[in-house]
């Protein structure tokens, strides 16, 4: 199976998708995406998978966090040429720090990372696939290492958190070809590959939570 089936190729909504996200839920998921960004004070190393329109970026040097080296990845092509418009507006220095690749989880340089940002990345699999990309990308992060997760869950099955869930699954599967239509249990397998939850903060009664894991060792 191709990543753009795993993952969806949301070239064709790539000009949008920032304007639909607003649309349905103002400002939260970039509330949700900023919250948590200290955690990687003192990284070196960041990889950022799924990064979307390239807004994260921005948001990291807001908040002045001073990596080495940040790897960031996107399926879109779309995707990533508005991260390059978004990154060439940032000082230099800072765009040196910065590698965009056109690509997937599978495109991962082969080094590990001090940090790991998945932002609405994991849920795009299915939790089969989920179980096993947690464990290839583990072993990409030091010990001791922050992974950074915001994304959509349903622990407690509402009936209208569902809804939204099932309209946004069919929406992208018609716009994007994503191939997963439901939400996988992303909180369990991350605790199935022994990660441990530092911070957890939610928006939209738990439609919308950011975590904080930890690898542990040192």
């Amino acid at each position: 199976m191709t990543a753009d089936k795993l993952t969806g190729n949301f070239n064709s909504i790539a000009p949008y998708y920032d304007a639909l996200a607003h649309l349905v839920f103002g400002q939260t998921l970039e509330w949700a995406q900023a919250s948590l960004l200290n955690k990687l004070q003192g990284s070196n190393t960041i990889l950022i998978l799924g990064g979307g329109s390239g807004w994260i970026l921005e948001e990291i040097f807001r908040q002045e966090i001073k990596a080495e080296k940040i790897i960031y990845i996107d399926s879109s092509k779309q995707m990533i040429s508005l991260s390059k418009d978004r990154l060439d507006g940032l000082p230099n220095s800072f765009q040196t720090s910065v590698n965009l690749i056109h690509g997937s989880h599978l495109d991962i340089p082969e080094q590990s990372f001090d940090a790991i940002i998945t932002f609405f990345f994991l849920d795009l699999f299915q939790e089969d696939r989920l179980g096993k990309l947690l464990a290839d990308l583990k072993t990409k992060l030091h010990k001791g290492g922050i992974w950074l997760v915001c994304d959509f869950f349903n622990e407690n099955r509402s009936w209208w958190k569902g809804l939204l869930i099932s309209t946004m699954y069919t929406f992208f599967g018609l716009m994007s070809g994503l191939g997963n239509r439901k939400l996988p249990p992303i909180k369990v397998k991350m605790e199935e590959n022994e990660l441990t939850l530092i911070e957890e903060k939610k928006w939209k009664k738990g439609l919308v939570k950011a975590l904080a894991y930890k690898k542990s060792g040192i």
